[in-house]
Parts: structure tokens; sequence; C-alpha cells
């Protein structure tokens, strides 16, 4: 609850910014690269994400699993899943 995740570089890895649980969280231009998906958010409500950069992950930029009420503004998935390599 209230987590707050701002100017986060995360590359290389399974899931670039993984949430499970969390309500009322912010998430601020962050940057997820070459992950298998880059953000996550699993079972979470009202999460702000904004100004952030999900490119070159290879299944999913943006994952929304079991979450509801998450506002999206400002965020782009640039060459992302499987088999997107522009």
């Amino acid at each position: 609850t209230n987590i707050t995740v701002k100017n986060v570089t995360a590359k290389n890895g399974s899931v670039g910014i993984h949430m499970t649980g969390v309500s009322r969280g912010i998430v601020d231009n962050c940057q997820m690269t070459s992950n298998t998906t880059g953000m996550e958010l699993e079972n979470c409500c009202d999460v702000s994400v904004s100004n952030c950069l999900a490119s070159f992950n290879n299944q999913a930029g943006y994952s929304l699993i079991g979450s509801t009420t998450n506002i999206f503004s400002d965020c782009k998935a640039l060459s992302t899943g499987q088999d997107n390599t522009n």
C-alpha cells in the first residue's frame, strides 16, 4: 500500500518492475528494457503509472493480472512482444 517507484531503470530481468497486492501505488518516470515482461501488476488496484517506457521486452511491455482501476498516462511499449525486433 502506498508504494512509490520513481526514476528506476530495470534491464535484463524476468520482470522489470513487479508489484503484487499493491493499492494506491505510484510508478513514475521508469524504464523497463530487455526483460521478459517490462512491468507486471498482479492483484493491484489504484496504481498510477506515468511517464514510463517499456522497450525491447520479449513477451509484454505491461501486464495486468487480476488488477483493477489502475491508471496509465504518457506510457509507451515499443518493440515489445514475441518476434518483435523493431
